[in-house]
C-alpha cells in the first residue's frame, strides 16, 4: 500500500487530533446533520484533552468545506496550527471517530481512505481499442495498416489467403493496442488492468501483453463497443478483489514474520 499522501503529518512535532466522520450529503437537513456529527466528535475531542487551538483549526475546516455529492466520508488529521491532512473518501464509516494524542491515528486514517488501486482500463475490438491511463488520459488506437477486418462470409476460391490477411491485421492491431497498455501500465505503476470486449479481441490482446501486463488482466465479456467510461461499477468490483489479495497477502507475511524477533513483524506502538 502505497502511504506517500500522509508524509505531511511528518512535519508536525503534534499533539494531533484525527477525526473520521460521515459527510454524506444527500438530504436536504444534510448540512445540519454533518454539523451534528462534527459537534458529537468535537466534545469527544475536548474530553479526550484536545488543544482549543486544534479543535479551532478543525471547527473551520469542517464548516469552510464544500459539501460532497451524495454518500461520502471525511478524514482529518490537524494540530494546534493547521490541518495536515484532509481527504473526502467514496464511503462514509459505519461511525464517526476522533482521537487526541501524541501520534496521529493513522490506522483510523488508511483503515477510512482505504487504498487505492491504480487501474488502467482498455476497450478492445479488432479495430484497435481505447485505453484509459490510471491519470485518466483517454488514447485511441485505430488500426493504421490498412488491412481487411472482416472474414469473408461465404468461402470461395482465394478466400483462404484473404482470411489469413484479415488475421494478420488483427493481430498488428492487437499488437498495437498491447503497446500502447502497457506503456499506460508502466506510466502508472498500475495494479490493475480491466479489458472490455468481445472474447477473440481479449485474448489476441493478452497474448501480446508482457506477462507482467497480462498477469494484472481481469476481462469483461462485451460486443458491443463499450468504452471506458461505461465500464466503472466493473472496474470498483475488480478492484476490490485486488484490495482483499493484497490484504491476504499482508496478514499471511506478517504471521510468518511474527515471532521471530528480527523487528520485522511488531505490535504496539513503541515496537513500531
Amino acid at each position: 500500500m502505497r502511504t506517500d499522501w500522509i508524509r505531511t503529518l511528518n512535519d508536525s512535532d503534534g499533539p494531533f487530533a484525527t477525526v473520521v466522520l460521515d459527510a454524506t450529503h444527500d438530504t436536504a437537513d444534510a448540512t445540519e446533520q454533518y454539523r451534528l456529527r462534527w459537534r458529537e466528535l468535537r466534545e469527544r475531542l475536548a474530553d479526550d484533552g484536545a488543544d482549543e487551538s486544534a479543535l479551532a483549526v478543525l471547527d473551520e475546516a469542517v464548516t469552510a468545506a464544500d459539501a460532497p455529492d451524495g454518500t461520502a466520508g471525511r478524514v482529518l488529521v490537524a494540530d494546534a496550527a493547521r490541518v495536515l491532512l484532509d481527504r473526502h473518501t467514496e464511503f462514509p464509516p459505519e461511525r464517526g471517530t476522533a482521537a487526541w494524542g501524541a501520534v496521529p491515528d493513522l490506522l483510523g486514517v488508511l483503515g477510512a481512505v482505504g487504498e487505492d488501486v491504480a487501474t488502467v482500463v482498455v476497450a478492445v475490438d479488432r479495430t484497435g481499442g481505447r485505453v484509459r491511463g490510471v491519470d485518466g488520459t483517454v488514447s485511441e488506437v485505430s488500426t493504421d495498416s490498412g488491412g481487411p477486418v472482416h472474414k469473408a462470409s461465404t468461402a470461395g476460391p482465394g478466400e483462404g489467403t484473404a482470411d489469413a490477411r484479415v488475421e494478420e491485421t488483427w493481430k498488428r492491431n492487437a499488437q498495437a493496442v498491447a503497446e500502447q497498455v502497457e506503456k499506460s501500465v508502466r506510466a502508472g505503476n498500475a495494479g490493475l488492468l480491466v479489458v472490455a470486449g468481445d472474447a477473440e479481441s481479449r485474448a489476441r490482446l493478452r497474448d501480446e501483453l508482457p506477462p507482467a501486463s497480462a498477469g494484472i488482466m481481469a476481462e469483461i465479456e462485451n460486443t458491443g463497443g463499450t468504452v471506458p467510461e461505461q465500464v466503472d461499477d466493473t472496474v470498483r468490483a475488480a478492484a476490490d478483489e485486488v484490495r482483499e489479495t493484497r490484504r491476504g497477502d499482508a496478514v499471511a507475511s506478517f504471521a510468518t514474520a511474527s515471532g521471530r524477533g528480527d523487528g520485522l513483524a511488531v505490535t504496539g506502538l513503541g515496537d513500531v
